[in-house]
């Protein structure tokens, strides 16, 4: 008995040590993280003061609350370097209903590759092609941000009106999370406070779509009122964290965050059975990874349907080039392969990146924020070209598509 008041006075120095070497290592680890480890009152902090610039911030923001695709680039939307028209196409100019006999017309869907953030109009790949191909004109739908779900959506709700006779989706390794998020600053809490569809993927492989839960900047209310209610779309968002939302040791202890942040990115990393990444490749048994590859042949499929051709594009991003010029692999080689088994026509631009890579070096190609650069959207804007050519030789004289629609990186 008498050794009871030294065992918990001994047992109480090691938990002060413990958490203060917990609190010195979460300051030095402080700006250091893609994501800082933050506790849930500061995290809801953040939340609210975004929702309230979105609330009350100027009506010009490009971006606005959509009730169907979560957010969108808003039409009419013009700045020092970015334009999108009337018709919320990235473009200085509006399009006529149909393009005129002999033009090409490419519809593009998909994400901030797509639209090519971080350069001016004139240089994104898009104007590119416009420019080096008199006879294509191209409808640049992307929007920052988005996953492909939401790109599919966007072209069934838009995707025809302006009868483009080729529509592309465009993919970034990073949307693969994406498919399997609902609120974004569960995945990062660096991020938007932005809320999105998904869709579930059901036991016989179907997709079921589940609406976004904010459909107006009004919605934000409810979460402003109460921040910690995001959690109730928790249920169905692959991000959220219950160690971190519904843990009340978590903001109690700095050594217990500290010890749940480890274990989250240990397990995801090597643990979870549905993680998005294996072996430096995506995970082919995981949900993400299904329904990824289920959207990209019901896009295909409503496409053709439309009497359109479709195409889904691959675009490198920065890691992907880097370790193309050590012979790696990209991440999202599995897909590709996937894809092309479904039936899908699938450019990769691994091999034209690399090519330009290993004789230009790789900084050149990408802007602060990891986007390309114009040299980059040039790329994309020559390699593009060189498909729509392909794709109209097949039709009069059966030519053959670019090596890097035939086939991916090293395997």
């Amino acid at each position: 008995m008498k050794q009871l008041p030294r065992l918990a006075l001994l047992l109480f120095v090691c938990i002060a040590l413990a958490e203060l070497a917990a609190y010195g290592c979460l300051y030095v680890l402080r700006g250091r993280l893609h994501d800082d480890i933050r506790r849930s009152p500061e995290i809801y902090e953040m939340q609210s003061e975004l929702m309230r610039t979105m609330l009350l911030g100027p009506a010009e923001h490009r971006t606005a609350v959509d009730p169907v695709l979560g957010w969108r680039y808003r039409s009419g939307f013009g700045s020092a370097t970015d334009t999108i028209n009337d018709q919320g196409v990235r473009a200085r100019r509006q399009y006529s209903k149909s393009p005129a006999a002999g033009v090409t017309r490419l519809a593009a869907f998909g994400d901030s590759f797509v639209y090519a953030n971080e350069v001016a109009d004139a240089d994104a790949w898009s104007a590119q092609l416009e420019h080096i191909s008199p006879k294509i004109e191209v409808l640049n739908y992307g929007v920052g941000g988005y996953g492909v779900d939401q790109a599919y959506l966007r072209y069934r709700l838009e995707g025809r009106e302006l009868s483009p006779d080729t529509v592309l989706m465009g993919f970034v390794a990073d949307d693969l999370r994406r498919v399997v998020n609902v609120y974004r600053r569960f995945s990062s809490t660096s991020e938007l406070p932005l809320f999105k569809p998904r869709y579930l993927l059901s036991p016989n492989g179907e997709l079921t779509l589940l609406p976004s839960p904010v459909s107006s900047l009004a919605d934000y209310e409810k979460y402003l009122l109460r921040p910690d209610s995001v959690r109730e779309v928790g249920v169905y968002d692959h991000w959220y964290d219950p160690l971190v939302y519904e843990n009340p040791l978590y903001d109690w202890s700095a050594a217990v965050r500290l010890a749940s942040a480890a274990w989250i990115r240990i397990y995801r990393r090597y643990m979870d059975p549905d993680r998005l990444v294996s072996d430096g490749q995506f995970n082919e048994d995981s949900s993400a990874f299904s329904i990824q590859r289920r959207l990209f042949r019901i896009f295909a499929t409503d496409v053709a349907h439309a009497g359109a051709r479709p195409i889904v594009v691959f675009f490198p991003d920065k890691y992907t080039v880097m370790g193309s010029l050590s012979g790696e692999a990209p991440v999202y080689a599995p897909l590709v392969r996937a894809a092309r088994r479904d039936g899908v026509f699938a450019c990769d631009l691994y091999s034209p990146f690399r090519s330009v890579a290993e004789r230009e070096g790789v900084e050149g190609l990408f802007m602060p924020a990891g986007h390309y650069s114009p040299r980059a959207n040039e790329i994309v804007a020559q390699s593009m070209a060189r498909v729509l050519r392909a794709l109209a030789e097949t039709m009069s004289t059966k030519g053959e598509a670019p090596d890097f629609c035939r086939s991916s990186g090293p395997a």
